[in-house]
Order: C-alpha cells, then sequence, then structure tokens
C-alpha cells in the first residue's frame, strides 16, 4: 500500500503558500472589510485566515510568523477563541439564519482580542437571501469586525459582494507536497491507484480522506477496469453511467475520471482531429461536472448521467 490530517501545528500558517501568506501578512496592520480568499479545495486557506488571526494577536511573533505558543494562539489553534467566528453551510446552502445571528452581535466591542474574524467557508453556497445579508453587512461592517470569504467557485459570488472584497489567491499544492501531507494524514490507496488519486485530488487536500475510504477505493477500481478492459465504446461508458444514478457520490467522481482519461485520450492520439475531438469532450464533462456540484440533487445526478449520451463523446467509434 502507498501512504497517502496533518499533524497539529500550533502555529498554523499555511504550507507552500508563501505568496498568499506573505500578502495576508502584510495586510495584517490594515485588513480591508472583506477579503476573499480563492484557490484550490483543501490547500490551506481557511488555516491562513486562522494563522492570520494569530499573527495580529501574537504576543511574542517574530516577523511574519506567530509563536504558536501564547495564549493567544493557543485558543485560536484550539478553536476556543470568542471573536473568531465561522460560518458553513448547511448541507448545500448557507443559510441566511446563521447570518442574522451573527450580524446581531456584530456591533458589539470584541470580548477578547482587537478584531473580531467573520470567516464563511465555501461562500460560493450563498443563498440570494444570505448573500444579501452579507452584503448589506459589507456595506457597512462595524470597524472592529472584518469578513474573509473562502471559496474556489469565483463565478458563484456576486458580483457586489466582489466588488466590496480584495482578493487573496492560493496555488494548487504540487504532488510532492500532497504526497507529505497526505502521509503525515496517515491515509493509504493501493500502488497501482495512487497516479489517478493523486490526479483527482486536484491540487488540494479536501478530498484525501474520501479517496482512500474502501467504497471509494473499490468504485475506483470498478472505473479503471471498465476504462481499460477493452477499446472504450461510447455505448459502454452510457451503460456504466446509467448505473450510477442511486448513489450521489459516484456520478461527479466518475466524471472526474473520464476528464483525466479524456486528456490521456488527447495526447496518446497520433490523430490530431481526433485528439482536439476528446479534448473538448473531456471539457464537456467538466463543464457536467461544474454543474452537478452548483445544484446537486437526486434529479440531477441522473439528468447528468442522460446527458453524457448527448452532450459529447469519448474514446474510439
Amino acid at each position: 500500500m502507498a501512504t497517502l490530517v496533518r499533524g497539529t501545528c500550533l502555529n498554523l500558517k499555511p504550507l507552500a503558500q508563501d505568496a498568499a501568506w506573505n500578502t495576508l501578512a502584510r495586510l495584517a496592520g490594515a485588513i480591508p472589510q472583506g477579503l476573499i480568499l480563492i484557490g484550490p479545495a483543501g490547500v490551506g486557506k481557511r488555516r491562513a485566515v486562522r494563522a492570520l488571526y494569530q499573527l495580529i494577536h501574537c504576543t511574542k511573533r517574530s516577523g511574519d510568523e506567530p509563536c504558536g505558543e501564547c495564549v493567544s494562539c493557543l485558543k485560536i489553534a484550539q478553536n476556543k477563541h470568542a471573536d473568531f467566528i465561522e460560518i458553513a453551510p448547511q448541507g448545500e446552502t448557507i443559510i441566511v439564519d446563521d447570518l442574522r445571528d451573527i450580524k446581531k452581535s456584530l456591533f458589539f466591542a470584541p470580548m477578547e482580542g482587537k478584531w473580531r474574524f467573520i470567516v464563511i467557508d465555501q461562500a460560493h453556497k450563498l443563498n440570494v437571501s444570505s448573500a444579501n445579508t452579507l452584503l448589506k453587512t459589507l456595506e457597512e461592517p462595524p470597524s472592529h469586525t472584518r469578513f474573509f470569504l473562502i471559496t474556489h467557485e469565483r463565478a458563484l459570488l456576486l458580483p457586489t459582494i466582489i466588488s466590496r472584497c480584495q482578493f487573496v489567491h492560493f496555488s494548487p499544492l504540487d504532488n510532492e507536497t500532497l504526497t507529505r501531507l497526505v502521509t503525515e494524514m496517515g491515509l493509504s490507496v493501493p500502488n497501482h491507484l495512487l497516479s489517478i488519486s493523486m490526479d483527482l485530488l486536484n491540487g488540494g487536500l479536501e478530498k484525501a480522506s474520501f479517496l482512500a475510504q474502501e467504497a471509494t477505493i473499490a468504485f475506483l477500481d470498478e472505473v479503471l477496469r471498465e476504462l481499460h478492459s477493452k477499446p472504450t465504446r461510447w455505448e459502454d461508458v452510457i451503460r456504466f453511467a446509467d448505473t450510477l444514478g442511486s448513489e450521489e457520490w459516484k456520478l461527479p467522481l466518475f466524471l472526474d475520471i473520464l476528464i483525466r482519461h479524456g486528456h490521456e485520450w488527447a495526447v496518446g492520439s497520433e490523430n490530431r482531429e481526433e485528439a482536439w475531438r476528446v479534448a473538448n469532450n473531456s471539457l464537456k464533462a467538466a463543464y457536467l461536472k461544474r454543474r452537478l456540484e452548483r445544484h446537486a440533487n437526486k434529479k440531477l445526478v441522473a439528468l447528468a448521467a442522460s446527458e453524457l449520451s448527448t452532450r459529447f463523446h469519448l474514446g474510439p467509434e
């Protein structure tokens, strides 16, 4: 078996994100009212906001790094700081009541720190009501409160919210860094699935635990057998996709694998016209996956499976 959550680190400065961290550290003295941290899922964006809060309140800081040892650093590392507040989706949506509850307390001074940080994880899952509630707060934020929106989907944020925030960009993690971090997480996949697992991580750690689950490993083996056992005919792809509607997690993963193999087929083709066709089909698979992620429900899982047959064509004729 090849070994794929990093160990406890009380100094929360993100790993392999020097450019993003340097930007945040420069802003520590004059934080904008709203920051959007954007980059692949699982590259340390939430961790970086915590590290910034550590840096600002650290009593033993050295340059642009928190000590990770003082009372303030320990509280934020252990999720015990009263002025560091996180909001996350409930299911597929960040509900408006969560933002309204937070809004009621914003005009009181912070309880422990200089600043109150409001972190909205997966901010692309704000619905119309919650996005508008946030927008009103961003228009007239309390002087001691700052907002941090975490996302990998800029296109799903309201333009009016984007216009009131500054961006900090996070890079995908390279395979060497991913391998080191997943090793520290104590996760493993069979050696023959290590390459595709790294590709499916897509530069971030969000799916690492999922890809190491027994059910996921069994499904990856099943898909690769389907794709490698014989020349891939479109009818076989459709037949296989049509079996996936009952388990919602399988279709997005199958589309990810098709995207990867689409690029492989394009690169390996000696026929330039065929290579362009396969590469284009891979992009259409990416489109379907993106659509499914934005509007995830059981009906659309079935719809995406059927659309595979009409929107693109993979493999030999």
